[in-house]
């Protein structure tokens, strides 16, 4: 699958390799999710109300804050490291 480069790209292009091609996996999920059209349970305590967790320092564009404000999205932190959790439960606050 491949996206055309826009605005809110362009915070990518100030980052390193790494940190870049981490912060794209992460924003893109595996077919098996698009499929599904929904996040995972949480493994501690099997509740469907998930959201994924986005690192970095996202702008935040309207579509962005409501995602957070309705528990689609939740702000991990500005480090991206490649081996951060993905998902962010929101009911026992779990991030696997």
């Amino acid at each position: 699958m491949t996206r055309e480069i826009n605005e809110f790209d362009l915070p990518l292009m100030a980052m390193g390799k790494e940190a870049s091609r981490a912060f794209s996996e992460q924003m893109n999920p595996t077919e098996e999710q698009m499929e599904a059209g929904k996040a995972p349970k949480c493994p501690k305590c099997g509740s469907g109300s998930v959201a994924r967790i986005i690192w970095g320092d996202p702008v935040y564009y309207d579509g962005l804050i409501r995602d957070i404000d309705e528990g689609r999205v939740h702000i991990g932190g500005c480090c991206i490291t490649g081996n951060a959790p993905d998902w962010h439960c929101n009911d026992c606050e779990e991030e696997f």
